[in-house]
């Protein structure tokens, strides 16, 4: 490194000494700028080199201060410090960076501290050529006046301070880059008018008025930006980018259509350096951020997932409706509604919605409505839309009678609400014929006719009840002679029988009339609903014919029962019918037997809920209109209760392994069977009728027409039904049947290739389950049930298959409906498409089978790469083949069912190859084992990675939901083992089992049923996971660590021997001896969670003498000899002795090389390619306020979480074997301080102002911004950290997958405060905060079908994604526990000491549900062991624990401060013997008055609650939260509750009694009343013992905080944050509301640009404004009276931006009709030529004014034309931007430009 020194610099003869005019001047070269502003308390000194320097030493000498009269008195101490700041530029002076430290003294010198050249990396230095001194303001000095002039003047710096410098070529840049923009803003738009017009059918019948606009939902700014990067080339090779910037956030709230801040403006500093000139290239990334504050509310948490979800539907087509409130106006009527205080006027015609938005934030938020025909203005009565209510309103209808609006308010999520607006007469008809009501009034002769369709309600009438006199029917409104006669709405009240006439004059039908009535105080609501007779619902499977025999008419007709639980209507034109029912399944089968009779008297037989017991005149309208829309849909039926229908269109039955043809349909050999199809002829069953009323408080008779038995087939396969008498019935695969009631039992059944094949006897119980026995053993099906079935398949008297189905029976609607189908589906989740082999083998104690590798029966299946619309498809495995052990099949023996997989393609993701180029081989096979929690087992996919054989890794789960197996396949980014194979032949591999000696090679693959054993081939690899790490999962063991693997290999004989036993999960390097066969090299290393082993052969030359001689103990011959394997071409060479003996144990060794392996095959990693990246970010405060909205929207915070200088570091794991090694990295995450407060204390209503804070504080020092070294500062930070995590992460540099390792977590002690009243209000805000949304109506899809259970979903999903770390440890910590719950008894505990230990775990795998049930054991444990310390604590007792704590503190004291100053010389050890005397009295004091007043509140409280006096209560308390500040206003406060405590006690035994007559209303009963006066006389006896005792102990309680107070010997703690600082009104207003509210624009105008600012009236005068610029106009709208107060064309007015002295400029409004008198003729394109260039080249060269264009005649005219001028002040920002914007706009209106 070449450098060049220099000494003394400020006083080098090169520079000249300078005073500034400005802060922002900039030196030349060569000059020294001095600068002071006594108003800002600061001076800087600027100097600026010829060339950029590295500062080496800056160190001042004593410096004399400038101490004047007017400085305070700590100016004369010699300690005083002056600090500095030491500064740098490389932007030429714009801004400056700080770079170091230093102060400024009388009687001391200081040193900056700077990097040393020679010592620091180059990335460290810093070079500029403008350097800067910044002289602050003492911090006792800043409170003085503006005329205090500064300690130390910039040229008194200058002479006692020395600056060396050095010159280093190295570090000047190639190139050196400086961008700065001022303000940048991103604005997001939802443009609503691009997507489908929102038709909700939630808010059905309404329809929206008009098109949702075009709103900004988004304001994000990016401020004072600054962007700086610089190269360096030559040995540095460096990158440096340095950004600098402001952000801040505001986000649309719907309410009022203002902007909320979602996130304060803070800064951001980030520095990116790159550096590729070492071998592994360097990037570092360094954060830092200032204060962060986000401000969360119901608003913003509404309106961000609202758009989040709606651009998320984009494609879809399905927009949410982006409003708090819709207004709907459900009256027959026109309406126009507004708030009050404005001039705001909306019409809503009838059946018209608008979603709405307050017009005026600042006003009362209470609308208004009147009828059209009437003024806005005149109505009185408000509405309050933001409460849940019914409120009634008179309005003036069109005939100029008064009326009444019923307005009801109904809560649509936790955001919306619907204000439907209604009269107080509509119409409801359940009829399937459309309707016209003509309505008759008393006092008008105007008829008001009504439509209703069918399951419709009309609008309702603005007329009051007593006003209707009758009305009419009809279902044809062409002839006026088709309306029925009048009904009186009296008649109606207790059900009437209608006479409708149809569409011929002879015609008429007949139904129910009804009038439901809810009162609203004086005022009657009615509901006229029109319902049929009869109305006839079939639950059969298929279409039922019904016989209608009219008696009387001596007539009959037929009618077509659609079935599956459709309801149909019967029509009855006559008043006075009687007809006989029956029923017939078709034509040709006989009817039902016997008949059933039915008239208008048959109601009267049925057991009925009339409208008094529904709640008379109490009844709830709007309840009955919901419980018409309920009952049974024909989407429920059949009933069966169970999960969506998992049958599938593929089955593992689409090929015969024995027949190799497809398996003819069973229905085509029905003939030969002799069975007869449910759906061709329908068996003789029991029917059953039921006649009940179809709907409370109406006469409609429902027929109910159902089988007694329902059987689905949902399996997949057509079934056989075979009774006890062995009549047995055919059901064809996806039908619903209704067969006879089986009596006892029944066997089911499959066909396949002509013949039956039935299951054992499955016996029928009535009762709903089984308590005597288990089911599973009897076979027995009980009525809420299931079972699974299994079903044998026979060929010629050989077992070939097994057919595995479940049976569900469920009980509905007096139905029982037994659903069959599939016991096994598999769900495919992975990346790959994958092919299924399903067999199931004999379990046999002498002899194992062997599952051959060309399986031909298998099912093919599709990964989630293709099937991305349903990802959860479901697979039936239905028949599975079956292998035995021996040559006959036994019926009795136990059969375990196996699955393997193969890849359908070679690579996961290419495409599917032909059958016949598939060679990827199967997988070992997968015993299945499942249980309701679920199990977890690995699956290695064998497939090619190029030449490379290896395998991909996936997981299946097995859960058992119902005897359902659901089995999903799904990807494993976790394997335990990588097995690498380097030899010449095939290595054989499992897992030792557990518990067994190192000796005994026992295999746990070789265990099972199957004779398979898993193994990898010569230059391969595959994954393994042990099947332990399944079975133990999700319990935390260590068994993990201790799992054993042996490595196996064939010998002469075609038998498999096995090595000893390796301990895989370490990393080392051993020989492993395969007796008589050969000898490995194994190295193990750990690669995050994975072991990668590596077997290679050993050669010669890496075996010694030695370790053969200690191999075959003490033999000296050994012989090296080459045997041939009979499957192998190669020999392979092994070590053997003479004697044949072996090692007993391995032998570890510290290299391992690979020998006779070609090098295609062993892919080593290397690092060359490896970056070295260092991440950190350090935030100085971020908060988080969590505000709830009250029913005025106003905000009241409720949360306040603040965090103090926040570090996060990620940086690389140092590996001194591996120096280069980036694969690990360490992650640090730290705060300094944390601290929850509840604002809400302000508020009185909570007892506690901080709910968390730090116990102590810390002994560390907080972190400094000035510090210029990001890495020093970070661990400054840890040191002294309350919250401290730390874990180890490990990439994969194969799939770059990150993974974490070890995970560590220390707290400092903490002092936690919990209320059960604020912990219930957080809870509820908390659920405030969940989004709702209210979808577009969009055409009903159904469901897919194949989809997984929800609950099997997620517990699939957990078992996939474990978690799975090396190690889990969690520091001990304690907790200071202060408790208040205000039970039926008030229970407190103050400060009860909580110890916990450490919490660690090794091998953590696991769920995150057994992981969050092992820490709350963990706690839980701890807390008990110290739960005598916290029933000492209780307040109750007088928290004896607390006062020994505090006296053991002061005795603590008193020992160890003399024995401390003893070490010191005796003067200390008096003064230490003195200061522990003192603490002694002190902790003594303290604790015994803390004692006494703790005691004294819980009493006083408890007292109060016995009192039974809410009023008392909530008065104590408000008065009790106030804290005494001294023991003056401790006895006041004690001295007035118990004045007022003895005067309740008295006023009670009155007040009490009197109160039951003041609170009690009309309705209320005389015995009800004579209860009420004893039970208040029963209280003022009660409150005459516990108010004067209570108020005795509130008088001590208030005393002895008084004196603690007073004193100093309570610990007070302060919230961090204050509730004043923040005020939640600190709103800003959007665009949105200037186009909707303000303006009133149409979608077409779209405002440009918007700008507040401050208008001049005057001199002395103005007023906040807006500046709003659209397309043809400038608006100015009043910010404070929220209008607009003028309008200018554009056309007519210019804009010109004028310099002031202070930083605001001021934009001039000139306004003239300079555009009306300019003459547009002559040549138009030389004149277009012309106007156009003057106004491009005023606008690009300055943007200060901005003329118009004018020609020579034109100018003439215009002197004459006398302008207006308007001056505003607007923010330097944003003048240039509007100007520009608006000069687009002017040159568009002169048609010079394109469109804006």
């Amino acid at each position: 490194m070449h450098v060049a020194e220099t000494y003394d610099d400020l006083k080098a003869e090169f520079f000249n000494y300078l005073n500034a005019e400005k802060s922002d001047a900039v030196p030349s070269p060569g000059e020294i700028l001095f600068y002071s502003d006594a108003d800002a308390g600061r001076a800087t000194m600027t100097w600026r080199y010829f060339e950029p320097r590295v500062l080496t030493c800056v160190k001042a000498m004593q410096v004399p201060f400038s101490i004047q009269r007017h400085h305070s008195a700590a100016a004369f101490d010699e300690t005083l410090k002056v600090p500095c700041t030491l500064q740098y530029s490389l932007s030429l002076g714009e801004t400056f960076e700080d770079y170091s430290e230093f102060f400024l003294s009388q009687n001391q010198s200081s040193e900056a501290d700077l990097p040393d050249v020679a010592a620091a990396g180059l990335s460290w230095i810093v070079a500029a050529e403008i350097w800067r001194v910044v002289i602050h303001m003492p911090p006792n000095e800043e409170h003085l006046s503006e005329e205090v002039e500064l300690l130390v003047s910039p040229l008194t710096l200058a002479a006692s301070l020395r600056v060396d410098s050095v010159f280093v070529p190295e570090l000047l840049p190639v190139f050196h880059f400086t961008s700065r923009i001022d303000c940048a803003e991103l604005r997001l738009f939802n443009q609503s008018a691009h997507l489908s017009k929102v038709e909700s059918g939630l808010l059905s019948p309404f329809r929206i008025l008009g098109e949702l606009p075009k709103r900004e939902v988004c304001v994000a700014a990016l401020e004072n930006f600054t962007l700086t990067a610089s190269y360096c080339g030559s040995k540095r090779d460096q990158l440096h980018t340095k950004i600098r910037a402001n952000v801040l956030c505001h986000v649309l709230e719907y309410r009022s259509l203002t902007l909320l801040p979602l996130v304060e403006r803070f800064g951001v500093l980030s520095e990116v350096t790159f550096k590729s000139s070492e071998k592994h290239p360097k990037l570092k990334v360094d954060i830092e951020l200032d204060r962060v504050f986000f401000r969360i509310s119901p608003s913003v948490v509404q309106t961000i997932s609202d758009v989040a979800s709606s651009w998320q539907r984009i494609h879809s087509m399905t927009p949410s409706l982006l409003s708090y409130y819709v207004i709907c106006n459900n009256t027959n009527e026109e309406l126009h509604f507004g708030q009050v205080e404005t001039d705001e006027d909306i019409v809503l015609r009838c059946l018209e919605c608008s979603p709405y938005s307050w017009r005026c934030y600042k006003a009362r938020q209470l609308i208004r409505v009147a009828v059209k025909g009437s003024p806005l203005s005149s109505s009185t009565n408000f509405i309050d839309i933001n409460r849940r209510e019914i409120f009634c309103i008179s309005v003036t209808s069109l005939s100029g009678q008064p009326a009444t609006l019923i307005v009801r308010i109904v809560q649509m999520g936790t955001a919306l609400k619907q204000v439907v607006i209604n009269g107080l007469v509509f119409f409801a008809n359940q009829i399937d014929r459309p309707l016209s009501v003509k309505i008759l009034s008393k006092n008008s002769a105007k008829e008001v006719v009504l439509a209703v369709g069918p399951g419709k309600t009309s609008p309702s009438c603005i007329a009051d009840l007593s006003d209707v006199r009758s009305f009419k029917l009809s279902t044809v409104t062409s002839s006026a002679s088709a309306w029925s006669s009048e009904i009186p709405l009296s008649d109606a009240l207790s059900g009437v029988l209608v006479k409708v006439p149809l569409t011929q004059p002879a015609d008429s039908l007949y139904s129910w009339c009804h009038v439901l009535c809810q009162n609203h105080g004086d005022l009657t609501e009615a509901m006229v609903a029109f319902c049929p007779l009869y109305v006839v619902r079939s639950h059969f499977p298929k279409r039922l014919l019904m016989n209608l025999n009219f008696l009387k008419l001596k007539t009959s007709t037929q009618l077509e029962l659609e079935g599956h639980g459709v309801e149909k209507q019967l029509e009855v034109d006559r008043r006075d019918h009687l007809c006989s029912i029956t029923f017939q399944a078709n034509a040709t089968s006989q009817a039902s037997s016997p008949s059933l009779t039915l008239s208008t008297d048959t109601i009267e037989q049925v057991d009925r809920v009339g409208v008094a017991d529904l709640g008379g005149l109490n009844i709830s309208i709007l309840e009955m209109l919901t419980l018409w829309k309920t009952g049974v849909n024909d989407d429920f039926w059949p009933y069966n209760n169970i999960h969506q229908s998992l049958s599938s269109t593929q089955h593992a039955c689409r090929n015969d392994p024995l027949f190799g043809t497809q398996f003819t349909p069973p229905s085509s050999s029905n003939g030969a069977l002799g069975m007869p199809e449910f759906h061709d002829e329908q068996p003789d069953i029991e029917l059953q009728v039921n006649l009940t009323q179809l709907w409370p408080g109406f006469n409609t008779l429902l027929i109910d027409v159902s089988p007694r038995w329902l059987v689905v087939n949902e399996s997949g396969l057509d079934i056989v039904l075979m009774e006890a008498d062995n009549a047995t019935y055919k059901l064809s695969s996806g039908r619903t049947v209704a067969p006879p009631v089986f009596k006892e039992s029944f066997k089911v059944g499959i066909v396949l290739g002509g013949r039956i094949h039935l299951s054992t006897e499955i016996q029928l119980s009535s009762e709903e389950q089984g308590t005597s026995y288990a089911h599973h053993d009897t076979g027995a099906l009980y009525l809420k049930g299931h079972i699974p079935v299994f079903i044998p398949v026979y060929h010629d008297a050989l077992l070939i298959q097994h057919c595995f189905l479940t049976l569900h029976s469920t009980f509905c609607h007096g139905i029982r409906v037994i659903t069959v189908r599939e016991r096994f589906h598999f769900v495919n989740r992975s990346q790959f498409d994958l092919q299924l082999y399903i067999t199931t083998v004999e379990s046999a104690k002498d002899q194992k089978v062997f599952i051959p590798d060309d399986p031909i029966a298998t099912l093919t299946t599709l990964g989630r790469r293709e099937a991305a619309e349903t990802p959860e498809m479901s697979h039936s495995l239905l028949l599975w083949n079956v292998l035995q052990a021996g040559g006959s099949a036994d019926p009795n023996s136990e059969y375990v069912p196996h699955v393997r997989f193969k890849l359908r393609c070679s690579e996961p993701g290419g495409g599917v190859a032909a059958p016949d180029t598939v060679h990827s081989p199967w997988s070992f096979p997968v015993r299945l084992s499942f249980c309701p929690t679920g199990t977890r087992q690995s699956v290695a996919l064998p497939c090619f990675d190029g030449s490379y054989p290896t395998t991909r890794t996936c997981v299946l789960s097995a859960v058992l939901d119902s005897e359902i197996v659901h089995l999903v396949l799904d990807d494993d980014f976790y394997p335990s083992i990588e097995l690498i194979n380097n030899c010449n032949i095939a290595l054989y591999y499992g897992q030792a089992i557990l518990n067994r000696g190192p000796n005994d090679a026992v295999v746990l693959e070789e265990n099972g049923v199957i004779a398979n054993v898993p193994c990898v081939c010569p230059r391969s690899s595959c994954h393994y996971t042990p099947p332990c790490v399944n079975s133990l999962f999700p319990e935390i063991h260590d068994k993990l660590n201790s799992i054993k693997l042996h490595l196996g290999a064939t010998n002469d004989k075609e038998k498999i021997v096995w090595s000893h036993a390796l301990e895989v999960f370490s990393d080392q390097s051993m020989f492993v001896v395969i007796s008589k066969v050969l000898d490995l090299k194994v190295d193990m290393k750990r690669c995050g969670h994975m072991v990668r082993v590596r077997v290679n052969p050993v050669s010669r030359a890496e075996v010694s003498a030695k370790e053969i001689r200690s191999r075959i103990k003490g033999k000296s011959v050994v012989q090296v000899e080459e045997i041939s394997q009979p499957h192998r071409k190669k020999s392979v060479t092994r070590l053997a002795s003479e004697s044949g003996s072996e090692s007993k144990e391995p032998l570890e060794l510290f290299s391992a090389g690979q020998s006779g392996v070609s090098a295609d095959f062993i892919r080593e990693e290397t690092a060359a390619d490896a970056m070295h990246v260092e991440m950190s970010l350090f935030c100085k405060e971020a908060g988080v306020l969590i505000s709830d909205e009250l029913p005025n929207a106003a905000l009241l915070s409720i949360m306040c979480i603040t965090l103090d200088e926040i570090g996060i570091m990620f940086v690389p794991k140092i590996d001194f074997a591996q120096p280069n090694n980036y694969d690990r990295q360490d992650l640090f995450v730290s705060i300094y301080d944390l601290q929850v407060d509840n604002p809400a204390f302000a508020t009185g209503f909570y007892d506690f102002p901080i709910l968390l804070k730090r116990s102590r504080a810390s002994s560390g020092a907080s972190v400094s911004r000035a510090d210029s070294v990001m890495s020093e500062k970070m661990k400054l930070h840890h040191e002294g950290a309350m919250v401290l995590i730390s874990a180890e992460m490990y990439r994969d540099r194969c799939s770059s997958a990150a993974s974490l390792q070890t995970l560590r977590i220390a707290f400092d002690p903490l002092v936690l405060f919990v209320e059960d009243t604020y912990c219930w209000d957080l809870l509820r805000i908390v659920d405030r905060l969940v989004p709702s949304f209210l979808f577009a109506n969009s055409e009903s899809k159904p469901l897919p079908t194949n989809r997984l259970p929800v609950s099997v979903t997620q517990l699939t999903t957990s078992l996939a994604s474990p978690i799975w770390l090396q190690s889990l440890c969690i520091e001990p910590t304690s907790v200071q526990l202060s408790v208040h719950a205000s039970l039926k008894l008030f229970i407190s505990s103050d400060r009860a000491p909580l110890n916990f230990g450490s919490f660690g775990r090794k091998f953590v795998f696991t769920n995150s549900q057994q992981l969050l049930r092992a820490l709350a054991m963990h706690y839980a444990v701890s807390a008990a062991y110290r739960a005598a310390l916290v029933f000492g604590s209780l307040e109750i007792l007088g928290n004896p624990t607390g006062l020994v704590r505090s006296i053991g503190s002061g005795v603590a004291d008193m020992i160890w401060l003399p024995y401390e100053g003893l070490t010191k010389g005796p003067g200390p050890c008096i003064s230490g013997f003195g200061g522990g005397m003192r603490s002694v009295a002190r902790h003594f004091s303290a604790g015994t008055l803390t004692s006494i007043s703790n005691f004294a509140s819980s009493v006083s409280r408890n007292m109060e609650r016995l009192s039974l006096d809410s009023e008392h209560i909530l008065r104590n308390e408000i008065t009790r939260r106030r804290r005494p500040s001294g023991i003056s206003e401790g006895l006041i406060n004690g001295l007035s509750g118990f004045g007022l405590s003895v005067l309740g006690a008295i006023a009670g035994i009155a007040d009490q009694p009197l109160q039951t007559f003041t609170r009690v209303d009309q309705t209320t009963s005389t015995s009800d009343k004579a209860r009420g006066v004893v039970s208040g006389f029963g209280k003022g006896l009660l409150g005459m013992v516990t108010k004067p005792i209570g108020g005795a102990a509130e008088f001590v309680s208030q005393t002895s905080l008084g004196l603690l107070q007073g004193i100093g010997l309570v610990d007070t703690f302060q919230p961090r944050y204050d509730p004043d600082s923040c005020p939640a009104t600190a709103i800003k207003v959007g665009a949105a509301r200037y186009h909707e509210k303000i303006l009133h624009l149409s979608s077409a105008d779209e405002i440009l640009f918007h700008v507040h600012g401050c208008q001049m009236i005057g001199k002395k005068s103005s007023c906040v404004c807006a500046l709003v610029l659209t397309a043809s106009c400038l608006y100015v709208l009043n910010e404070e009276q929220d209008d607009c107060l003028c309008t200018f064309p554009i056309a007519e007015i210019g804009l010109k931006k004028q310099e002031t002295h202070n930083s605001l400029p001021i934009l001039v409004l000139l306004h003239g009709s300079e555009e009306s008198s300019h003459p547009r003729n002559g040549g138009r394109l030389a004149a277009f030529i012309d106007d156009t260039t003057q106004a491009m080249t005023s606008a690009f060269r300055s943007t200060d004014e901005w003329k118009f264009p004018k020609t020579a005649a034109a100018a003439a005219i215009a002197t004459e034309t006398v302008q207006t001028k308007h001056e505003f002040y607007l923010d330097s920002r944003s003048v240039d931007s509007f100007i520009a914007w608006f000069v687009l706009a002017k040159s568009r209106h002169r048609r010079n430009s394109f469109p804006v």
